[in-house]
C-alpha cells in the first residue's frame, strides 16, 4: 500500500488561451449547445435526452435551437441540429446562449464542463456531469422537464447567477501553468 501523503492529484487542464483564437459560430438564436463524441454511450444518451428536452421546450411554446456538436450524433430534425465532427468545439461553445450536459453516467474527465466554464456562459447540467469539479456555477437539472425549466428561465433572464465566476475558477485551477507549478512543487518536495 502506498502512503497517502505521497499521493498527489494534478487538476484536469484546458488551454484557456486557445478560446481567444476562435470566433463564435453563427448559430440560430437562441442556441443551446452540447459537445461530445456521441459514439461514447453516456454522450449518446445525453444527445437522446436533448431531443426530449427540445420537445419539452417546444411544448411550452418556446422556439429554441439545440446543437449536438461532435461525431456520431443520433438522427435529428429541427429544432435539433447535429454538426458531426468539427475541428474545434470552441466556436460552438462561444456561439451558444446556454451550454448543457445531461450526463447520467460515466466517470470520465469532465473536459466539456471545464470548457463550458471557460466560456463564462450559462451552464445547465446534471450533478453527475459536474462531479469532481469544485465550485462550478451551474443550474442543476436531472429530468427533461427540469432542463426545459432551466433553459427557459435563463433565456428569459430569470436566473441571476454569476456564470462568469467559472472563468476565474478555470484561470485559478485548470490551466497548463497551474498544473506545471503544481508538478514543480511535487518534484521539489521529493528532491528536498
Amino acid at each position: 500500500k502506498y502512503p497517502m501523503d505521497k499521493v498527489h492529484i494534478l487538476p484536469n487542464i484546458i488551454d484557456f488561451n486557445e478560446f481567444s483564437k476562435y470566433e463564435p459560430a453563427q448559430l440560430k438564436r437562441p442556441a443551446v449547445v452540447f459537445v461530445g463524441g456521441m459514439g461514447y454511450p453516456p454522450n449518446r444518451e445525453a444527445a437522446e435526452a436533448i431531443v426530449k428536452i427540445a420537445g419539452e421546450v417546444l411544448r411550452r411554446g418556446k422556439l429554441v435551437n439545440f446543437y449536438l456538436v461532435g461525431p456520431s450524433p443520433p438522427p435529428v430534425k429541427p429544432p435539433v441540429y447535429a454538426t458531426g465532427y468539427v475541428e474545434s468545439t470552441k466556436p460552438y461553445i462561444k456561439g451558444a446562449d446556454v451550454l448543457i450536459a445531461p450526463i447520467y453516467r460515466g466517470g470520465g474527465v469532465k473536459l466539456k464542463i471545464l470548457e463550458y466554464m471557460a466560456s463564462g456562459k450559462p451552464i445547465v447540467a446534471t450533478e453527475k456531469a459536474v462531479e469532481g469539479i469544485e465550485d462550478v456555477v451551474y443550474v442543476r437539472a436531472e429530468t427533461p422537464e427540469e432542463f426545459a425549466d432551466a433553459i427557459i428561465s435563463i433565456l428569459d433572464g430569470k436566473v441571476k447567477m454569476d456564470f462568469s465566476r467559472n472563468v476565474k475558477i478555470i484561470e485559478k485551477r485548470h490551466t497548463p501553468k497551474v498544473a506545471a507549478e503544481e508538478l514543480l512543487n511535487i518534484i521539489n518536495g521529493i528532491l528536498d
